[in-house]
């Protein structure tokens, strides 16, 4: 209760562009980073594919590897890194 309104109790919000669970852990957060990797990663495919393949280098560890939000994860499981890091090596 707050000022007499009963608060609802969500499972999962988002903060920041950060999801926040219930229990704390970061395995939601981290498979959207990863959905997010491959959209951007794609993105670049289509509009550079005829760039060589430096610039594409370049261009893929500035855009689709700034994961800011990393920094913040802290509970999470050895499956779901274990996902991020075939994400990012497949990429």
């Amino acid at each position: 209760m707050l000022e007499g309104k009963e608060l609802k109790f969500v499972t999962e919000s988002k903060y920041l562009g950060h999801i926040i669970l219930h229990d704390f852990r970061d395995d939601t957060d981290i498979d959207r980073e990863i959905r997010n990797m491959f959209f951007r990663a794609n993105m670049l495919v289509r509009k550079f594919g005829k760039c060589s393949a430096a610039v594409k280098i370049t261009l893929f560890k500035s855009y689709c590897l700034n994961m800011y939000d990393s920094a913040l994860w802290y509970h999470y499981t050895s499956r779901t890194l274990n996902r991020l890091q075939a994400a990012i090596i497949s990429a």
